[in-house]
């Protein structure tokens, strides 16, 4: 499988973590790339590796596209369009409002990507989050929340 996030993207912040921000909306910018941890960039490939995304090539395709787009400074591309253009291979000019298939599987990946995290992914340190009604994504460090266990028992605890 190709990297979601190609190595261009990356670079080494050393070992410090508070340096590390919150990753997508603030990630710095040299050339109109913007660059990600080492550490953010292990948590995206988790996420596109996982079992929750290992039959959908589809949503890895979208996910590696939107997240490309968006460290290259390319955010104009990341748009219904544009997605359905370059990921569903729909003619130059399509018209979304008549074929809906970025919407519907967006919502897919929306929805596994929630799942990832509720269960593979549910230590993860940063959260890739992509708002409905939109297509940037967001990555985001983890704070300290109460997760429901995944046995759906109960007796919550606090994560990182």
């Amino acid at each position: 499988m190709k990297s979601v996030v190609s190595e261009k993207h990356a670079h080494a912040e050393g070992d410090d973590l508070s340096e590390l921000g919150e990753a997508l909306r603030s990630s710095t910018e040299r050339n109109g790339i913007r660059s990600i941890s080492l550490e953010e960039r292990a948590s995206l490939e988790r996420l596109a590796a996982s079992q929750t995304l290992a039959h959908a090539p589809r949503l890895k395709k979208i996910l590696q596209f939107i997240v490309d787009s968006f460290l290259e400074g390319r955010t104009d591309r990341i748009n219904e369009q544009f997605i359905g253009e370059a990921v569903f291979d729909r003619p130059a000019g399509y018209n979304p409002a008549e074929d809906n298939i970025v919407r519907v599987n967006m919502r897919h990946l929306r929805e596994r990507i929630e799942e990832f995290y509720r269960t593979q992914g549910c230590e993860e340190p940063f959260i890739l989050e992509i708002p409905k009604g939109k297509y940037v994504p967001r990555l985001t460090r983890r704070s300290v929340e109460q997760v429901e266990p995944q046995d759906g028992q109960g007796n919550e605890f606090l994560k990182l």
